[in-house]
């Protein structure tokens, strides 16, 4: 079966790390919107992210993923938790980010599920000017297990690398990425916005 429901994975890599980079130990709210393409299926999706003391990143995602050599589809929620250990500042010219979330994705047409844990870390400096620019190096790994109709599991483990650019343009930002992993090549962009 073509139709693994992985590509939703590269839709939500990080939980919404605007807020967290973009204030300097602030707190608040982000509400952004994704899109991602892979060579398998289209996925769209939105999610909200509490930051707490600008470090601490509490993110919902949900979103939807469709075949594109099939009616098949499938429904996925994302809860995510994420950390900035290392800060930007005078001294350090770069932030370090983690993160942790779980995924559960459904698929009706499919009759299957699949559970995903998933961590990384990305590396994240702020260029400031005019508009500022947050270039990203990202490395993750995950570990899902497939369930069909019959009960049938399978377990499979992935790892990926990542690069982005996030554009912030005041409290509005866009943020293309590009993800690499042994399946294939996957594109996607966020827009967001910090309330």
């Amino acid at each position: 079966m073509k139709f693994t429901l992985i590509p939703f994975l590269l839709l939500v890599l990080f939980p919404a790390y605007g807020q967290v980079l973009f204030e300097r130990d602030s707190s608040g709210l982000e509400v952004q919107s994704q899109f991602s393409f892979h060579k398998q299926s289209t996925v769209i999706g939105i999610g909200p992210s509490l930051v707490l003391g600008g470090r601490i990143a509490l993110g919902f995602a949900i979103g939807k993923e469709f075949a594109k050599d099939s009616d098949a589809r499938s429904t996925a929620v994302r809860p995510s938790l994420g950390y900035i250990p290392i800060k930007q500042n005078d001294r350090i010219p770069f932030s370090i980010v983690t993160f942790l979330a779980y995924q559960d994705n459904s698929s009706k047409t499919e009759e299957l599920n699949l559970s995903t844990f998933e961590y990384g870390i990305g590396i994240v400096p702020r260029i400031s000017g005019d508009i500022d620019l947050f270039p990203g190096i990202n490395f993750g790994w995950s570990q899902s297990q497939s369930k069909d109709a019959n009960y049938n599991s399978r377990e499979f483990k992935s790892m990926y690398f990542a690069l982005d650019i996030t554009l912030l343009f005041g409290k509005v930002y866009i943020d293309p990425l590009v993800a690499i992993r042994r399946d294939g090549t996957s594109f996607s962009i966020a827009l967001g916005v910090l309330l």
